[in-house]
């Protein structure tokens, strides 16, 4: 599933993530996930590149008709990475209701036990 422009689910915005790369100087950009719904949600955000960029927070709880802001920081790079120009860095931003007084454990992104996880993909530009 990706973030629609339904009222009903939970959107992650932007669409990509950009990073304009200034050797030397760590990057930052921002996610916003929205919660629209009645009822608490939890999500957490996933990379292909864990050791190039920090994600704070990395997984938490939006309350029922909130926005939580996560930074994406690129750590910085001393040299231009190879694969520059045709990035595949990924990051995945799965999200899933929460029932009542529910809290984050090993099972909350177990997608054998959650069948109203959504997965928002972005890539970065």
């Amino acid at each position: 599933m990706n973030g629609g422009g339904s009222a009903d689910k939970v959107q992650v915005q932007p669409a990509e993530l950009r990073f304009r790369l200034v050797l030397g100087k760590q990057l930052l950009a921002t996610i916003l996930i929205s919660n629209p719904l009645d009822n608490r949600v939890a999500f957490k955000i996933k990379t292909t590149a864990p050791k190039k960029y920090v994600v704070r927070p990395s997984s938490g709880i939006a309350e029922a008709k909130s926005q939580v802001n996560v930074q994406v920081i690129m750590q910085a790079q001393k040299e231009y990475p190879p694969d520059f120009q045709n990035c595949r860095d990924k990051f995945m931003i799965q999200v899933t209701p929460l029932e009542g007084d529910e809290t984050l454990d090993k099972d909350t992104f177990n997608k054998d036990l959650r069948r109203d996880m959504q997965e928002h993909r972005r890539s970065l530009l």
